[in-house]
């Protein structure tokens, strides 16, 4: 599978990098549902590992982190289909 062979050369490359700057790029199908799913669970994981202002452990640093997804258009361009 191809997404599957992205995520892990991606993750083989974070591994080898232990600092504090982390990137990861995928891309893959989803339903709307489905989508929704993925953006929940991105929340509690923010809920899981971030900590308020007010109680921020010692070591902590801000870490800014960005989330964006879109799907890709769908319709046709010179007469041919560029999605499903």
């Amino acid at each position: 599978m191809a997404n599957q062979a992205s995520r892990t050369a991606t993750a083989a490359v974070a591994e080898a990098v232990e600092g504090w700057a982390q990137v990861r790029r995928a891309g893959t199908w989803m339903t709307k549902d489905g989508l929704h799913a993925f953006v929940r669970a991105y929340e509690e994981l923010l809920d899981r590992y971030g900590h308020p202002d007010d109680a921020v452990p010692d070591g902590a640093r801000r870490v800014d982190l960005r989330f964006s997804a879109a799907p890709d258009p769908v319709g046709e361009w010179e007469g041919e289909p560029t999605g499903p």
